[in-house]
């Protein structure tokens, strides 16, 4: 018998995610079905509409902080930093509330710290761009 996870007790939705699935991919799976009828029917197909769907978060949550960014100062690498933090707070204590991922006590301490180590790379490259289109424009 396997101990459920604390977050995962909290669900408002019952996990949709597959075994080696994370959270974009679990999205793009359950979007994809919703648009056409049968599951992706290649791997290269499922991986091109994953992809797709990172790219849509990703652009999402760039267009969302350059949005609410006001200045170019030497802060907002602060910035980037802290959206770092809660970016990987949603993943994972968010998702796994919408099941579209398993909760925390589910991955090593090191897949955590990856997982933290890749939003942070992501947030300082968004508040790079940020500060070069502001100067820009």
């Amino acid at each position: 018998m396997t101990i459920a996870d604390p977050v995962e007790a909290l669900a408002v939705i019952p996990s949709a995610s597959q075994p080696g699935e994370h959270a974009a991919q679990t999205l793009a799976r359950l979007v994809y079905e919703k648009l056409t009828p049968a599951p992706a029917a290649t791997p290269q197909r499922r991986a091109a509409f994953d992809s797709a769907m990172e790219w849509v978060i990703g652009i999402s949550a760039g267009i969302g902080y350059g949005g609410t960014r006001t200045t170019t100062r030497w802060r907002d690498i602060a910035g980037a930093f802290f959206m770092g933090i809660r970016m990987w707070i949603g993943e994972i204590m968010g998702t796994p509330v919408f099941g579209l991922r398993l909760g925390p006590t589910r991955y090593s301490p090191k897949q955590l710290l990856a997982l933290q180590v890749r939003y942070w790379s992501f947030t300082f490259v968004m508040t790079t761009v940020t500060r070069i289109l502001y100067r820009l424009f």
